[in-house]
């Protein structure tokens, strides 16, 4: 705790001894810069440990003049020692990576002012436990809360409508979450409900051929290991739950399945595609009853080192893209299940023909 002080004041002397500043005045510890004139100020840094209080107003020492408080800039508050976050309202924003690497950080509230948090905003706050946000916040940004391996519960926006890729990934203590009735778009590059991919197309020159490069699909729960069910209004228009596990709204395309779910899982009569990944790293599922008619996304089990027993259906293929390559082929799925002992095949089924 001294050697910290020391080293802030440390910095403060020095910035001080070279006519250089890092910020335009500090109250209560917190560091503030003026925003667009005099009346209002963001947070640019921290001088203090423990638990903190981002207030919504700060008051300049040199002269006395109040302003509001109205954002957080980006990595404000980067690997402090801080241990409770407390937003209070007004405050608007919060900048890319503001909080990351507070390894020591166990639970932040985020005031109904907040409409905007940036991307790694919590990255790799591994201790934070909790997060409480208001009902403004319209999205949850790429990485976001990376890393927080000891976040247990998070209630989300009721605005939210789209959850950025790896936003809660390897957040290994997450059991459970309920996404927002407003909820549109989940994860980057999804399959759609007509199992195509996203790709860039690239037109012939005369060097080349014409091409097509693809996008795999990026999960925001990837490593989320202990997540057993996901949970959604039945209003959304987009998505829906069955048992837990998140399909598009037709039921056609299985979105997402929780990485902790297990033992045993029967595919739903209806699902004709899974997005990439689907299965990588679901530690708790032993045995996989597959949808007749079913198309896999790339790299559907990834390495699989759990998965005992699967069973198959009418029809079973993997993805081929538009340059008429074969991404995967069903045997080649089937290889990365390594602890795979008992594969039951439907009389009718062409599964394990090679597809190319």
């Amino acid at each position: 705790m001294e050697k910290n002080k020391r080293a802030l004041l440390l910095v403060v002397l020095l910035l001080m001894a070279s006519g250089a500043s890092a910020w335009d005045f500090i109250c209560d510890n917190l560091c503030y810069n003026y925003h667009g004139g005099y009346t209002e100020v963001v947070v640019v840094g921290c001088l203090k440990t423990g638990e903190v209080v981002v207030p919504s107003t700060a008051t300049d020492p040199s002269n006395g003049r109040e302003s509001n408080v109205v954002g957080i800039s980006n990595g404000a508050f980067q690997k402090k020692s801080i241990t409770s976050i407390v937003i209070s309202n007004g405050v608007k924003t919060i900048g890319e990576s503001a909080f990351s690497y507070c390894t020591s950080l166990t639970s932040a509230f985020i005031a109904n002012s907040v409409t905007s948090i940036g991307e790694q905003a919590f990255y790799y706050c591994s201790s934070l436990q909790t997060v409480t946000m208001g009902d403004k916040v319209t999205s949850i940004e790429r990485s976001t809360f990376q890393g927080c391996e000891d976040l247990k519960s998070i209630y989300l926006s009721s605005s939210i409508t789209s959850i950025g890729k790896w936003a809660f990934a390897q957040c290994k203590s997450l059991e459970s979450i309920t996404l927002p009735a407003s909820l549109e778009k989940l994860g980057e590059n999804a399959v759609d409900d007509d199992g195509n991919h996203c790709y860039t197309y690239y037109e012939a020159d005369e060097d080349n051929d014409a091409s097509y490069s693809y996008k795999w699909y990026d999960s925001p729960f990837s490593g989320c290991t202990s997540l057993k069910s996901f949970k959604i209004a039945s209003s959304n228009t987009t998505f829906m739950t069955i048992d837990g596990v998140l399909y598009s709204k037709s039921g056609k395309l299985l979105y997402e399945f929780p990485r902790g779910k297990g033992p045993s899982f029967v595919m739903p009569d209806g699902v004709k595609y899974t997005n990439d990944y689907v299965f990588t790293n679901c530690i708790n599922l032993t045995t996989l009853t597959l949808s007749d008619d079913l198309q896999l996304g790339y790299g559907v089990f990834g390495t699989n080192d759990y998965l005992e027993t699967l069973n198959i259906g009418k029809s079973l293929t993997a993805y081929q893209n538009k340059n008429n390559v074969g991404v995967d082929n069903v045997p080649s799925v089937l290889s990365s299940l390594t602890s795979l002992s008992t594969i039951t095949v439907n009389s009718q089924s062409t599964a394990l023909e090679v597809y190319s």
